[in-house]
């Protein structure tokens, strides 16, 4: 029986993250082979090559419960309301915000939680 695509796809990941090609900080004992063929199957990679491997490291921001709480996060981590006096930090729309990261292609949201910056 012939393997699926994905089948070959897995393989083909396996295989990178186990070259010794591979300087990337993904390893095939965390389970970032789900994270690569996520971000291949968006792109549309049936091949991944040691660049790819590269891309996906510079793209990954992690794993998320929603696209709100990596917003959040990414607000908290650029200092960007710093200046805001706090009574009025309630009133920024994080939802609104998320919403733009996305829309604005700038970052991309998997369902399983998996946040990608468009590079």
């Amino acid at each position: 029986m012939e393997p699926t695509e994905s089948e070959k796809l897995h393989a083909r990941i396996m295989a990178l993250l186990k070259s010794e090609e591979n300087r990337t900080s993904f390893d095939a004992e965390h389970g970032y082979e789900k994270v690569i063929a996520i971000y291949c199957n968006n792109h549309g990679i049936t091949e991944p090559d040691i660049n790819t491997l590269n891309d996906v490291e510079e793209s990954y921001c992690g794993e998320w419960d929603s696209m709100r709480a990596f917003a959040e996060n990414l607000v908290d981590d650029c200092g960007m309301l710093q200046d805001v006096p706090e009574n009025f930090r309630n009133y920024f729309d994080y939802d609104a915000f998320s919403r733009d990261l996305v829309w604005s292609g700038d970052y991309w949201f998997h369902e399983d939680g998996y946040v990608f910056r468009s590079i």
